[in-house]
């Protein structure tokens, strides 16, 4: 099983990140590096056997056509990547609404025949993708209803472990599970997720520009992440992803959400024993942050910012020890990966924000 991980980390996330980057120049080495060093993909994949880095690869291979203008591979690379695993789903709204402004503008400043052209085949080549995929099921009603049990695991209740996001950190207050019916959570789920979508979609919308598609990536995941249904640890990795590949236009914020990401899934390591990797792999990616930042000249860590970062860092520390060497309470047996998780959450309400005020507010260019 690990050479398995291995071989398909290699053909997919590892060959997607070195072609994106076109590894020649030292910066673009260490962006790389950036990648394929982060601890939470490393260790979910290699210590959990998750398999995450092909679907991820194979959005990385889409983003990489997408800025080519190879808008059919893309769609055809994306499409592999949800067929691969469900959770691409948080990158979909991004998809959908830049095509879709994308040829709205071509049909504007071109000519309709030539917009509605160019979204007739994107429509087919997403349609074909996943009927050719799903071809070996679509004959039997109940491989739909079961792949759909599967998708959409509306029976395992709104979250299973402790997890950063609001829900989580809301059921403090109000017993979610008890208080309310699965469907009735999912629906306003789906309701509050989409709303907190919206902003990011219609402005990538109006404005279908590569150069911004990453942000869209990373507040649409986020916005999933946060706020939908039956939301698993590890999902952070999809908004992870767009925040490294985002990492060079602003190094200490996205080196920051890694870092919180990965200490996020804290809880899951230790139950998986994977606690002395996550603690050496950390150091490392704090060594190569400060290797990049050294050689860019970036001067990201300014006085101010760097403050936060380290006060962030430290309760990340406190917490930590916490939960590797203080026993919890009798009554409360739970209490540290709650804590780690309302303190996950509220920096990703932040990045949040942050992330949604960059992608409106549009200032860099790739």
């Amino acid at each position: 099983m690990r050479s398995t991980v291995i071989i398909s980390d290699s053909l997919t996330f590892l060959a997607a990140s070195w072609i994106y980057f076109k590894v020649g120049q030292i910066e673009n080495l260490l962006c790389h590096l950036i990648v394929v060093a982060y601890p939470g993909l490393i260790l979910i994949d290699h210590g959990h056997f998750q398999y995450n880095c092909v679907s991820l690869g194979l959005v990385i291979f889409s983003v990489s056509a997408l800025r080519k203008d190879y808008d059919i591979l893309s769609c055809v690379m994306f499409c592999l990547s949800l067929s691969f695993k469900q959770m691409s789903l948080y990158y979909a709204l991004p998809y959908f609404f830049y095509f879709l402004g994308k040829c709205l503008k071509e049909a504007y400043y071109k000519s309709q025949i030539s917009g509605l052209k160019s979204l007739i085949k994107i429509s087919l080549s997403v349609i074909l993708t996943i009927g050719i995929v799903c071809s070996p099921f679509l004959f039997d009603s109940n491989n739909i209803i079961h792949i759909l049990n599967r998708i959409f695991p509306l029976d395992r209740g709104i979250f299973e472990d402790k997890v950063s996001n609001i829900w989580c950190v809301l059921n403090l207050f109000y017993k979610f599970k008890i208080k309310m019916s699965n469907s009735a959570m999912a629906a306003m789920c789906s309701a509050v997720t989409l709303v907190a979508v919206l902003p990011s979609s219609v402005n990538i919308l109006l404005n279908p520009r590569k150069d911004m598609f990453l942000l869209s990536l990373i507040n649409s995941s986020l916005a999933f992440f946060l706020f939908s249904f039956q939301v698993h640890e590890k999902s952070i990795l999809l908004v992870a992803l767009p925040v490294m590949f985002y990492f060079k236009h602003d190094p200490l914020h996205c080196f920051w959400f890694l870092l919180i990401s990965t200490f996020s899934m804290l809880p899951l390591f230790k139950k998986d024993g994977l606690v002395i990797p996550f603690l050496i792999l950390s150091v490392f990616y704090i060594i190569v942050f400060v290797s990049f930042d050294q050689f860019s000249h970036l001067e990201s860590a300014k006085h101010m910012k760097l403050g936060h970062l380290m006060f962030s860092f430290v309760g990340c520390c406190i917490l930590t020890f916490c939960i590797l060497f203080v026993n919890p309470p009798t009554k409360y047996p739970d209490i540290f990966p709650l804590l780690i998780s309302v303190y996950s959450a509220c920096h990703f309400v932040g990045f949040f924000v942050y992330f949604n005020y960059k992608q409106i507010a549009f200032r860099f260019k790739i």
